[in-house]
């Protein structure tokens, strides 16, 4: 057969399997997740849902790891004994029902269990195991030792690369027709016909056949009797290290899918496709890497990064509160791919050629077993740590990770010890000549050359870590109206353990409507709060009650975390400066705080809830209070925040562009117009804003962090639920930290001193 003809093949069935699995795992949890939600009423909390769902999916992801291992050695053995074309008809046909069964759940509205038919099925079919083995197979028969490493990382890329259009479609395409036929059912219609195009091509089209390489190769295909002990080492050594990378990574992506849904991320449906898609798209920096750094480092320094790689992206993982650095510690991933396709590569250099079947499916069940177990244990510990630390297992990860470096060095050095030998092949016989080389000095620099770009790659790992660790404890201001919080709000529980919930995932807090005219309410929730999280101490600091008249009266209170943050001064403006007499309904109560772990360092916080029939004069006479704090203070590091109701019927957009708030370049609005902050599904309003004043305090200001927090969508309330709660959503804003931004200044400056010795 032609062996580009024979490669290319082998690469499109790969891609096209991809591509369907794709779209596949990206509606599987949220078909799991809608059903779920519907079966209980949306009665649960998110901590009950968490717990249900990463029970059931665990469940699923380990009947698939182990329901294949009979079936895979039966088709492996087939295989070698020569129907090479077995180990992708077979797994390719299972896909394909499978895939059908699940598609008649969603049109036909059949139980959930549906999906242990699905997972079993595929399994009995060999599933993924098996074809991805069989891909490494023919791969390996149509490649020659030296090009093996690059031509698999090749097809990983090609099937990443499918992998992320798949996921950023399958997000997209979710709800297309979902009113005809259902959420999710176009995307496993288009599943299906790649599977089953995949299917017709293999049958149909696909050259398979012996491969023999006529050129000298550099490992052993068949050793003698007397390196047959050394041999069985080094395979033990490659079979562990690829079993413990694994185990890792299959748990550690599972546990991804639902870390990627709860609190503080939540993600809807179309960013957790982007999300599947940042881990496919970490193919690509894997492949050029190999490519790149592969004249400079042999496989096993590479697979060595990739851990180091996997372990430092997921240590920064394990503390990400937001969009922006989840795909910050997916960066710090960039070559975590590298190691199992390498692994197999260089056990395939191991082993003789008619064995490549059976001991590359025997490694891929070996993996999927190891996962299994993996799985069982992270679900167990991602449960029981749900609702104080979710990130631990991702830290286990990255310890494992490190762990799994151990036999890849011992395996590294058992090779370059002492002396090296070149292996040349003969054309005619099965067994290899060995020669014996020595050239101590030549070694020597060799192997300086290679400590020293291994330290360099290392401190290049350590220095994206300091980087990303910039985003990964930002502080985090909130603004929340509570509509009338009073003793009779603060004495139903369901309705504070919602309120705790919210203001503990903030350092500072303004709270608006306070209306706790015997100051119980207040201490009631700072009870609360410091009960809910052990891990910080709250405290308030309240304006006088505020409001023309005696029968209505709010006040402004500022709950702080004692631990990152303190009050340094406070200000009620008087309602009596010239110009401004009686402006304001409720007068700002101004708090200047000390924050030194922010890059900002302090910065004073003007509240302001308007009334909704005097918008426009509140916020014109706002702007006074800016100029008069800035000058009082001497700073220019200030917020405003609050219910300004400075959208729809309360704010034309005629009557904006004359405010000073609005015209003013050194004011930056980080609540856009098109925001909603209202619980109610009849409105859509921006009423609650946040603006910064400064360029200083702009760059002080993660980007892309200042939203709406939906808790009626985090914590899965119903409407009615949510109003009990109020009739506002919070606004919330990350501040970068100051110590990680120096570090990462610091790593930056050590790299380029290491690189320029």
């Amino acid at each position: 057969m032609e062996r580009g003809c024979s490669l290319w093949g082998i690469q499109l069935v790969a891609t096209g399997v991809q591509l369907g699995n794709s779209f596949f795992l990206t509606v599987l949890p949220m078909v799991l997740r809608e059903r779920h939600m519907a079966a209980t009423n949306s009665t649960r909390t998110e901590d009950g849902w968490q717990v249900s769902v990463s029970g059931f999916f665990v469940t699923y992801r380990v009947l698939s790891q182990l329901v294949p291992v009979l079936p895979g050695l039966l088709l492996a053995w087939l295989g070698d004994g020569g129907w090479r074309r077995s180990l992708l008809v077979v797994p390719l046909l299972g896909l394909l029902l499978s895939r059908l069964a699940v598609l008649l759940m969603l049109v036909l509205d059949w139980p959930l269990q549906v999906l242990w038919v699905e997972v079993v099925l595929t399994g009995l079919c060999g599933g993924s195991t098996v074809f991805c083995s069989g891909i490494m197979t023919l791969l390996s028969l149509s490649s020659a030792g030296q090009d093996r490493s690059k031509l698999l990382m090749r097809v990983e890329l090609i099937s990443g690369l499918s992998g992320v259009v798949g996921c950023m479609t399958a997000g997209h395409l979710y709800d297309v027709c979902g009113p005809t036929l259902g959420p999710g059912v176009l995307i496993l219609m288009l599943c299906l016909l790649l599977h089953a195009l995949c299917l017709f091509y293999t049958l149909f089209f696909l050259q398979v056949g012996e491969w023999r390489d006529n050129e000298r190769v550099h490992t052993l295909n068949r050793s003698s009797p007397s390196t047959r002990p050394h041999k069985v080492v080094d395979i033990a050594l490659l079979w562990v290290a690829g079993m413990v990378y694994n185990a890792v990574d299959s748990s550690t992506r599972n546990i991804l899918v639902l870390f990627q849904l709860m609190d503080p991320l939540h993600w809807n449906v179309t960013q957790v496709g982007y999300g599947n898609a940042s881990g496919f798209l970490v193919t690509l920096s894997s492949f050029l890497s190999t490519v790149i750094l592969s004249r400079w480092f042999n496989d096993r320094t590479l697979i060595t990064l990739g851990l180091v790689s996997n372990a430092a992206g997921m240590l920064l993982m394990a503390f990400v509160t937001t969009t922006y650095t989840f795909f910050l510690a997916r960066a710090l991933t960039l070559f975590s791919l590298m190691p199992v396709a390498l692994i197999s590569s260089l056990l395939s250099q191991k082993v003789h050629v008619s064995s490549y079947g059976k001991v590359l499916t025997s490694l891929q069940l070996s993996l999927k077993v190891s996962s299994a177990g993996s799985n069982l244990l992270y679900a167990k510990i991602y449960q029981q740590t749900l609702t104080w630390f979710p990130g631990l297992v991702l830290i286990v990860s990255s310890i494992l990770s490190i762990v799994a470096i151990v036999p890849i060095r011992i395996f590294d050095s058992r090779l370059t010890a002492g002396c090296s030998y070149r292996v040349l092949a003969d054309q005619n016989e099965e067994d290899d000549v060995f020669v014996l080389t020595e050239d101590p000095g030549e070694d020597k620099v060799l192997r300086e050359e290679s400590v020293a770009m291994r330290h360099t790659l290392v401190l290049l790992l350590a220095c994206l870590a300091a980087c990303g660790a910039q985003g990964a404890s930002e502080f985090k201001i909130c603004a929340f109206n509570l509509q009338h919080f009073g003793e009779s709000k603060a004495g139903n529980d369901d309705v504070m353990h919602t309120l705790a919930k919210i203001i503990s995932r903030c350092d500072v807090s303004l709270l608006q409507e306070v209306r706790d005219s015997k100051q119980r309410a207040i201490p009631m929730l700072l009870e609360r709060l410091n009960k809910f999280d052990i891990h910080h101490q709250y405290d308030a600091v309240a304006s006088e009650r505020l409001g023309r008249s005696e029968t209505y009266q709010e006040q402004y209170v500022f709950v702080y975390r004692v631990d990152t943050v303190r009050v340094t001064g406070k200000y009620q403006y008087p309602d009596s400066r010239p110009g401004d007499v009686d402006a304001f309904s409720r007068e700002p109560f101004v708090v200047r705080f000390k924050a030194p772990k922010t890059a900002i360092k302090e910065f004073v916080l003007i509240p302001q809830h308007t009334s909704p029939t005097n918008t426009s004069k509140e916020l014109e006479a706002l702007y006074d209070v800016l100029q008069h704090v800035k000058k009082m203070w001497k700073t220019e590091n200030v917020m405003l925040l609050g219910d300004f109701n400075a959208d729809c019927n309360y704010l034309s957009k005629r009557r904006r562009e004359k405010l000073r708030l609005f015209t003013e370049k050194d004011l930056s609005w980080l609540i856009k117009d098109k925001t909603d902050t209202t619980v109610r599904s009849t409105t859509s309003c921006a009423y609650d804003r946040i603006l910064v004043n400064g360029d200083a305090f702009s760059k002080a200001v993660v980007p892309f962090s200042a939203k709406p927090f939906n808790f009626q969508l985090e914590y899965q309330l119903t409407e009615d639920e949510a109003l009990k709660v109020s009739d506002h959503y919070p606004v919330e804003v990350l501040l970068r930290n100051a110590a990680s931004k120096v570090s990462c200044s610091l790593s930056v400056i050590l790299l380029l001193l290491f690189i320029s010795r």
